[in-house]
């Protein structure tokens, strides 16, 4: 009997396996999109991260001067909650679908490398935290 998640597509379980060369093409597209994903999050540190660090650095260095602080480091932090962490573990998941992908045969999975960085608890951490930014 098909799982309920089957009977809303309307598909059978078996019409669902990937012959080899579409599992090829997937894999190739997964790791094409995390590529986009990794220079998204590139470009959010390199424009706006680094730079707003360094402001709220120099905004500290200067309160002792100016009573007018213009960022702080905490709002900063809050605004690019967890994003290092996010691109450090997404470099890896893109460096270890590369390799795999690099060495595929006809009838390689990526099971084990989906399901080592599932484990990770950074998105849970960020998703249960964003109620706590929602005044940004």
């Amino acid at each position: 009997m098909p799982r309920t998640w089957l009977l809303l597509l309307g598909t059978e379980a078996d019409s669902l396996i990937l012959d080899p060369d579409d599992r090829t093409r997937v894999v190739a597209e997964m790791l094409t999109t995390e590529q986009s994903y990794l220079h998204g999050i590139e470009i959010m540190l390199n424009n706006y991260l680094y730079p707003l660090r360094k402001a709220a650095q120099k905004d500290k260095e200067n309160t002792k001067k100016d009573a007018h602080k213009k960022v702080e480091n905490s709002d900063v932090d809050s605004i690019f909650l967890n994003i290092e962490q996010l691109h450090l573990i997404n470099s890896n998941l893109y460096e270890q679908l590369l390799k795999r992908l690099e060495e595929w045969e006809t009838n390689d999975t990526i099971g084990d490398l989906l399901a080592e960085w599932v484990c990770i608890k950074i998105y849970t951490s960020i998703i249960s935290s964003g109620s706590n930014y929602h005044h940004f």
